[in-house]
């Protein structure tokens, strides 16, 4: 039923489990795309596109405010508070990551690599499923219980922050060294070779680590230690054990935590509340583009 995308939180529930959310700038794209498709069973497909373009005045107005997300308050919050992670201007006491760290490792690729792969089953992340404090579960590869039985050492737990371990450096998107938590169930998700996992000591911030790792100071300082040839590189376990990590007193860590929580909070509902004037504003123009066509069409509130 085309009602279905109608709703918020029937859209809501469609657009998390299909990931089309994961770029909230491209929303009203993908927006479209799905409500093509929704209407495939009339008899005559609903050319929606056309019509936003007649409305451009409009769409780029919802368009452009999704922008605002992408202002992350949250590392201007960091910089105030702590400074320059990597230069360290405000003298933090510094620790080693493998210091703060109970395991640092990277999986492995079965033998006979995607023929392992099944349909449903353990999430095996690769390094296309790591970014930039984000998991991309789009393309997610899954292995069976007896294959990730078999690699028990690289399991994952709620918590462990991923790091890429090979990529390219020379783009804007670098494959090489991103990093992003991984919050399902334990046990539940391994990695590949290609991905490193993090996993903190007891008491340790891994969203404040995370943060000092998705810095742009370190996106410097991997270039910096990384090995290979001009372009294609490579983090070596040591790199990732040596990194520098500053210290704060905990009371000041978990203040910042806290207003990352918070923003985190704000922007849901922002995108909730964006969600619901796009689904509004789409419906409308599906109404009166039937009503166009002099169809009778029951309105649903």
């Amino acid at each position: 039923m085309i009602l279905y995308f109608f709703t918020v939180r029937g859209y809501i529930k469609y657009i998390s489990t299909t990931n089309s959310c994961k770029m909230i700038n491209s929303i009203v794209s993908s927006t479209v795309a799905d409500m093509k498709k929704s209407a495939a069973p009339f008899a005559t497909p609903l050319p929606i596109s056309q019509i936003l373009t007649a409305k451009k005045e409009t769409i780029e107005r919802i368009s452009f405010t999704p922008n605002l997300f992408m202002l992350f308050p949250s590392k201007f919050r960091f910089v105030e508070m702590f400074g320059d992670a990597v230069a360290n201007p405000k003298k933090w006491p510094v620790k080693k990551l493998k210091d703060l760290s109970v395991q640092i490792n990277s999986g492995n690729t079965p033998k006979g690599g995607s023929e392992n792969y099944v349909k449903e089953g353990i999430a095996f992340f690769r390094s296309q499923n790591v970014w930039k404090n984000r998991l991309e579960m789009e393309d997610i590869a899954y292995i069976d219980a007896k294959t990730h039985a078999n690699m028990k050492r690289s399991s994952l737990k709620h918590g462990d922050i991923l790091m890429t371990k090979t990529g390219r450096i020379n783009t804007e998107n670098s494959s090489l060294g991103r990093a992003a938590l991984y919050l399902g169930e334990d046990d539940m998700a391994n990695v590949n070779g290609h991905v490193y996992f993090i996993r903190l000591k007891p008491g340790v911030s891994n969203m404040f680590v995370l943060r000092i790792l998705v810095s742009p100071e370190y996106v410097d300082l991997i270039r910096g230690v990384c090995v290979g040839g001009i372009d294609k590189r490579q983090l070596n376990k040591e790199h990732i054990e040596d990194f520098p990590i500053i210290c704060p007193p905990t009371d000041m860590v978990n203040e910042y935590v806290k207003f990352v929580c918070q923003v985190d909070k704000s922007k849901l509902l922002s995108l909730i509340k964006l969600l619901e004037q796009l689904i509004t504003y789409l419906y409308n123009v599906f109404i009166i583009y039937r009503q166009d066509k002099g169809e009778e069409v029951e309105r649903h509130e």
